[in-house]
């Protein structure tokens, strides 16, 4: 979802929820019953001339497995920030990290 500040500053983000969890009530399941798998947002600007955007994202993966309903390996959250400048005349520059990893 997006929102205009004004002419020309935004704000974004968005949110999946992962119901299927519910669904598969293993032993030692500790996720709730709405769990947020993706999550998003940031904040632009932009003019005729620039545009410069910073965006967080943080993504779940599902777990691995051989055989259904046997994990092998966990879930991992991998977590980025993206800073992205655009100049109309010039060209533009996107640079990304990654905050960090988490197992579950």
């Amino acid at each position: 979802m997006k929102f205009k500040i004004n002419d020309r500053l935004a704000v974004d983000g968005g949110v999946v929820l992962d119901l299927s969890r519910n669904l598969f009530n293993l032993p030692g399941q500790t996720e709730p019953l709405f769990y947020p798998s993706n999550i998003n947002f940031g904040i632009s600007y932009e003019d005729t001339c620039t545009t410069f955007r910073v965006a967080f994202s943080s993504v779940i993966t599902d777990p691995v497995s051989a055989t259904p309903g046997v994990a092998v390996a966990p879930a991992m959250r991998d977590t980025s920030l993206l800073f992205e400048l655009t100049l109309r005349t010039l060209g533009e520059i996107k640079s990304s990290t990654g905050i960090g990893n988490v197992s579950y």
